[in-house]
């Protein structure tokens, strides 16, 4: 499946007003929720936007940064990502 597609299909989740709608970066985990599934803190949002490789593509309006589901889309698309990881869980001590 092409890359396109995949992007298509993660944003066929999405109502189509929400799509390139931008959305404060630091708010943009309910659109990641409703993407893949998974809820970041506001610290990994901006760690995506700032130090991963290849890096979230954000618009800066001002002071601002805001980021669109279609951006988010192709992000999670570059990194392989179209799911919900589960978190590792601790094995409790016996």
């Amino acid at each position: 499946m092409s890359d396109t597609n995949t992007v298509e299909r993660l944003l066929a989740r999405l109502p189509e007003d929400e799509r390139d709608a931008p959305v404060p970066l630091l708010k943009a985990g309910r659109v990641v929720d409703k993407l893949v599934g998974t809820d970041p803190a506001g610290a990994t949002l901006h760690r995506w936007a700032h130090k991963k490789a290849p890096r979230l593509e954000v618009l800066r309006v001002g002071n601002a940064r805001y980021v669109t589901a279609r951006l988010l889309a192709e992000f999670f698309v570059a990194n392989g990502r179209t799911t919900a990881v589960p978190p590792k869980r601790r094995r409790k001590a016996s």
